[in-house]
């Protein structure tokens, strides 16, 4: 008896997860097209006014889900993302204008983040970069006005990490942090490098890098940003960077 009141205590759970809370771990509630390759890339939701943390599957009918569609979940109500372990990329403006998205989780499979992808999300306050991401297009984090930390993976070091413009692959782009008035503190890997472009209309102040020289650091000065080598600053009890 005890165990039949556990099982529906349960399955009580788990619906007022998904109705209220809207909860997803249903790989059959998203819609779906065909790469060329066979793969599934999510297009959608099939409720989108109930979602709100949202959890991208890993496969559907045993296939693996390996991209977000552009515009999939633009100006949706979610607040937060966890991206499934096969996603390799995110498509244009996949997640622009969730004015809700607090919180996002990246995967380690992750390799492209598309442009504008998650533009206007401004409640967005901090995202991690994981290792797998070569390539950043432009306007990403574009109005994400309450962006205040960015944080690149400190594993970065062999692959050479790039910024992308246009259908170039280059080492700078164009207005990734556009438009990101909070945005103060940026942790850098070894083979990042920035211009002045990148942080149009936004307030960064201090780029600490894992890389232990820095190239045209009195360009930076001159934009008001103080910049760091890797002999200059640690991370402190709460994860975050302080000066030696």
């Amino acid at each position: 008896m005890k165990k039949i009141i556990n099982y529906f205590i349960i399955i009580f759970i788990l619906i007022v997860c998904t109705s209220l809370y809207g909860c997803n771990t249903n790989s059959y509630n998203f819609t779906y097209k065909f790469n060329d390759n066979n793969e599934y890339v999510i297009t959608g939701y099939k409720n989108e006014e109930k979602i709100i943390n949202l959890v991208i599957p890993d496969s559907y009918k045993d296939v693996d889900v390996i991209g977000i569609d552009k515009n999939a979940f633009s100006g949706t109500k979610i607040e937060t993302i966890t991206l499934g372990k096969n996603i390799r990329w995110i498509d244009t403006k996949a997640f622009s204008d969730c004015k809700s998205l607090k919180n996002v989780v990246l995967n380690d499979n992750l390799a492209i983040m598309s442009t504008s992808c998650f533009e206007n999300c401004s409640s967005l306050e901090y995202i991690f970069i994981p290792k797998s991401v070569k390539v950043i297009n432009d306007y990403v984090f574009a109005g994400c006005t309450s962006l205040k930390k960015i944080e690149f993976d400190s594993a970065i070091d062999g692959g050479f990490y790039t910024l992308r413009t246009g259908n170039s692959v280059l080492t700078n782009s164009t207005e990734v942090f556009k438009n990101c008035p909070s945005l103060l503190t940026l942790i850098a890997p070894k083979k990042l490098y920035f211009s002045a472009d990148v942080f149009f209309s936004s307030n960064v102040l201090n780029i600490y890098c894992y890389s232990k020289t820095i190239t045209g650091k009195t360009s930076y000065t001159q934009l008001g940003i103080n910049i760091y080598a890797a002999n200059e600053w640690q991370l402190n009890e709460n994860n975050e960077p302080v000066l030696k």
